[in-house]
């Protein structure tokens, strides 16, 4: 089960940050107008992925539910997902997140970019509540869980700015990918700063100051140190891309694209094995022995 519950939290992340990152990396890289073409020309793709992240909450919420209740996953017993739903953070976030990507399938379909993109946010914010940062209480509890909330934020911002990348270097007119990368520089540097300052403050938050020197002699403090090090990779590639690669784009479009293409792709392999080790961190205690 814990297997399955890992793989349904990486499945949840993936997609939904890329439902939050494609359109906010459109409207803020392009603007609304022109965003909102290349945003219509995705809608069909992207309504998939509303409906993969919507069943994604479904399981996810059998699987807490079967978890919670040492039972198996089918059949379901719908009296104790019931109960989940109402008497917990995490079954009321799924309600919630589940709700908004339904509201957003017809606001994709007519490629209504802004309000997709802030819905999108919000729904994306709700995986908050599915990990460490929601067992906080008062001030530092509800700190901590923007933190988690922004962290969150700002990955899929960086995802769905590197995902709109690479479709547009897949094609062969590809006339938004320099306003992209011109944009990406911008934004990418911002979303690097709040991914570091929240991501220490939920270390800080998860682990204590006191016991982060202790924290490698855990699962937890392990899996984290090695998803900092894919992380410290990924912002390699990305001033490879910014400082070497984009102006190459800039001279010869042609010559330069395929590496461009293949350095953008081993970033968001990168990325996607943070979420997956993200997955695996919310099903662990921080202080449990190696």
């Amino acid at each position: 089960m814990d297997t399955l519950a890992i793989v349904l939290r990486f499945g949840s992340y993936a997609v939904l940050s890329l439902i939050a990152g494609v359109p906010l990396f459109l409207w803020l890289a392009l603007g609304r107008d022109r965003g909102r073409l290349v945003f219509r020309q995705i809608r069909a793709a992207y309504a998939l992925l509303l409906i993969l992240g919507a069943a994604l909450a479904l399981f996810g919420l059998l699987a807490a539910t079967a978890a919670m209740t040492g039972t198996a996953l089918f059949p379901v017993e719908w009296d104790m997902v019931a109960l989940v739903l109402s008497a917990t953070a995490s079954g009321k976030a799924i309600v919630a997140r589940a709700t908004l990507l339904i509201v957003l399938l017809p606001l994709a379909m007519r490629a209504s970019l802004r309000p997709a993109a802030l819905i999108a946010a919000l729904a994306t914010a709700t995986l908050a509540w599915s990990g460490h940062a929601a067992a906080g209480e008062g001030m530092a509890g509800g700190l901590h869980l923007l933190a988690d909330m922004l962290h969150i934020l700002a990955a899929a911002l960086w995802i769905g700015g590197m995902a709109c990348l690479l479709l547009s270097l897949h094609r062969a007119q590809g006339g938004a990918t320099l306003p992209m990368l011109h944009a990406f520089a911008l934004i990418g540097s911002v979303t690097v700063g709040l991914l570091i300052a929240t991501g220490i403050l939920n270390g800080v938050m998860i682990i204590g100051l006191d016991a982060l020197p202790a924290a490698l002699g855990t699962i937890y403090g392990r899996l984290l140190a090695i998803k900092v090090g894919a992380f410290l990779v990924m912002l390699l590639l990305a001033a490879n891309n910014r400082f070497r690669l984009t102006p190459a784009f800039e001279r010869h479009a042609i010559t330069a694209r395929p590496a461009l293409r293949r350095a953008i792709g081993v970033e968001i392999a990168l990325a996607f094995l943070i979420l997956l080790l993200v997955g695996w961190l919310g099903m662990i205690d921080p202080m449990a022995a190696a």
